[in-house]
């Protein structure tokens, strides 16, 4: 239906001018508002396309699209949801949706905290917890992935066919993985959360004084780590296979994430060992992550067209764009990590010179991280 010559004149003229009368039917409903996506998303509609989100604007009654009974499409007042995106003062978790507003021509209240101010506000969010979404009456969504799940839906940045969808789900939540590891690690080691850990109390009142042997319990994953992280030897959230046992040998030891002497039992003292004992578990972890997903990604993007143009193909997905997000602030600290990784390295500048993008890097606020 992309050519209205297509389509029979007299069936033009009928869905122009008539009127269908009161339509009860729930699958109608759902099809005429997947059409007036496609006549609001930025792609450029077709003569058919306008023809027929004018025929469902005069069949529908005026409430339902809060639309006059118009003549000319063109000129359709269509009522836009309105956006306000809380985050930090910085790129950090929420960068990609602010990446996908702006290639997909939406305006947004972009609403950031500095970190002394967000103990005033947490308790307003769900999950006390940023990014987070405020759409029309209030109504908030957190967590990252959803939201941008929800923007990618809504502006036609994902494929087609569901096995094409699940491909960009996977690559998304991959990169995702590792910026979620990065940003932990960024954060403790600028400060962040060591004062939140140690002056808020979530780690206990002891332990911003000295740990004794045996305070290292599951109590600590609430705040600092993941689930299971913190067990009797340690092993499900901190080691890969092969990592346990008590001496806690080779894999740490060789990643630097412990030096001799500073074992997470008895030898521990006091809480500046704590934190550097820290300190090289959050990098380890991050570049674990790193590691073991940058390999794949690289094959992943070669599949399609070599590897010389997107994930999906010729076309620019939110998968793309959340590569960028993620690889971001990874890449202007240390470039020399994508050496091995020339065709991501591609798509990096790729996206960065993206029509939809360019202009939004330029334009950006910029921060630190």
């Amino acid at each position: 239906m992309n050519n209205a010559s297509q389509l029979p004149e007299d069936y033009l003229k009928y869905i122009k001018h008539e009127a269908a009368g009161k339509i009860q039917n729930a699958r109608w409903l759902t099809l005429k508002n997947k059409i007036l996506k496609l006549y609001i998303s930025p792609q450029q509609q077709s003569k058919t396309l306008l023809f027929i989100v004018e025929y469902i604007v005069k069949s529908s009654p005026r409430e339902e699209h809060c639309l006059p009974s118009c003549p000319n499409p063109q000129i359709f007042p269509i009522i836009m949801p309105n956006y306000t995106l809380y985050y930090f003062n910085g790129r950090g978790r929420a960068e990609i949706c602010r990446m996908m507003f702006a290639a997909a021509g939406v305006k947004y209240t972009d609403k950031r905290f500095e970190f002394s101010e967000w103990e005033k506000y947490r308790n307003d969010f769900p999950c006390n917890y940023l990014p987070c979404l405020e759409m029309d009456g209030g109504f908030r969504v957190p967590e990252t992935m959803s939201i941008c799940r929800y923007l990618a839906r809504q502006y036609n940045f994902y494929p087609k066919s569901s096995m094409d969808i699940f491909r960009c789900d996977y690559i998304c939540d991959c990169f995702y993985e590792i910026m979620h590891d990065y940003m932990r690690y960024f954060h403790w080691r600028n400060g962040r959360f060591r004062y939140d850990c140690m002056e808020s109390g979530r780690m206990g009142t002891n332990m911003s004084s000295g740990m004794s042997s045996g305070m290292m319990n599951s109590n600590m994953s609430s705040g600092m780590m993941s689930p299971g992280m913190m067990g009797s030897n340690m092993t499900s959230g901190m080691m890969s296979p092969g990592m346990s046992g008590s001496n806690m040998s080779s894999g740490m030891m060789q990643s630097g994430m412990m030096s001799s002497g500073m074992g997470m039992g008895s030898n521990m003292g006091g809480g500046n060992m704590m934190n550097t004992n820290y300190d090289n578990y959050m990098q380890w972890r991050y570049m674990n992550s790193f590691n073991r997903i940058m390999p794949f990604m690289e094959r992943t993007l070669a599949m399609r067209n070599g590897g010389s143009h997107f994930f999906m193909g010729d076309q620019m997905m939110w998968c793309d764009m959340m590569f960028y997000c993620c690889m971001e602030n990874m890449y202007m600290e240390n470039q020399s990590m994508f050496s091995s990784y020339p065709k991501m390295m591609g798509l990096y500048k790729r996206v960065a010179s993206h029509p939809k993008i360019c202009g939004y890097i330029k334009s950006r606020r910029m921060t630190n991280w």
